[in-house]
């Protein structure tokens, strides 16, 4: 070993692996590390989605309020033609 601390390193290493308890208990903690990591990430797709979706809404209301073509607003929108024209008279009924 090139220095002492990383030998006293290793061997508490080793014998905390040896530890089944608390090798078990490592692997519960990093397990909740992961899974709450994942939670977060999940979460904030789920806000950019969202916050995508309330932005395409507003633009399309705003097109079809100009009197833009819809396939226009289906190319700018990226939806299809019979979604922005289902879209729009739904708007008119509702």
């Amino acid at each position: 070993m090139a220095t002492p601390e990383i030998g006293d390193a290793i061997e508490a290493s080793d014998s905390f692996i040896m530890d089944e308890m608390e090798y078990r208990k490592y692997l519960q903690r990093e397990s909740a590390i992961w899974d709450y990591n994942n939670d977060i990430i999940g979460s904030q797709q789920i806000g950019f989605d969202r916050g995508y979706e309330q932005k395409t809404y507003e633009m399309i209301d705003g097109l079809l309020d100009q009197g833009v073509d819809i396939s226009i607003i289906a190319k700018a929108s990226k939806w299809s033609v019979p979604k922005v024209e289902a879209y729009a008279a739904k708007r008119k009924r509702g």
